[in-house]
């Protein structure tokens, strides 16, 4: 874990140990979920209450499904899931985006919440092997999908990207803005790195 915690950026900080040896420990992970801290993930919004993200307990859910329930880690013995639901699931309930609520979070929930949404997206698109075009299964806690042909193992996609403070010599700082975002919103510039791309020239194509 890093232990940091002087770092101002929240993400710069591990609150929660992803605990990586205890993914492939399947009967963990089922005794685990039942007193496990679980959070809700439906159509890229997590399930959520006056700003803050909701945790609900394993058992409130039912049995541990190792296709829609991923494990994230540990903090303090307490274990966290996010349990991915599909769209016609719980209309009812109350959702919110990780960009309208990060700002209010905790350094802990922040990490988790990025963690979710990766691990849940990254399933949702890839339920195909790349290789051979066959189905996968999840594996390991949710790190891994595993193809049921050719028991090739798949990963989450990383994409390098960038975000720069561009200024002046009189120390002015240019911004920018989508014409899709709300009246007054401005930002720094970031973009996606390409293959072979250094940064200087990613900054100068976005």
């Amino acid at each position: 874990m890093m232990p940091n915690k002087s770092l101002k950026l929240r993400l710069a900080v591990a609150e929660v140990d992803r605990a990586a040896h205890l993914r492939s420990d399947e009967a963990y992970l089922k005794s685990a979920w039942a007193s496990a801290s679980v959070l809700l993930f439906m159509d890229e919004k997590f399930v959520a209450s006056n700003n803050q993200i909701s945790f609900v307990s394993g058992s409130s859910l039912g049995e541990y499904q190792s296709q829609t329930d991923y494990f994230l880690g540990v903090k303090d013995k307490e274990n966290f899931f996010v349990r991915h639901l599909e769209s016609d699931e719980n209309t009812n309930l109350e959702l919110k985006t990780l960009r309208e609520i990060g700002a209010f979070l905790s350094p802990r929930d922040i990490g988790l919440a990025v963690h979710a949404q990766g691990l849940a997206n990254w399933h949702k698109k890839h339920p195909r092997c790349s290789q051979c075009g066959a189905a996968t299964t999840v594996v390991l806690g949710g790190s891994v999908r595993r193809c049921l042909i050719d028991e090739s193992e798949h990963y989450p996609r990383t994409d390098g990207a960038i975000i720069v403070l561009i200024k002046d010599d009189q120390d002015r700082v240019l911004l920018g803005r989508q014409k899709v975002w709300p009246k007054h919103r401005f930002s720094t510039f970031a973009g996606f790195v390409e293959p072979g791309e250094s940064f200087e020239h990613c900054v100068v194509r976005e």
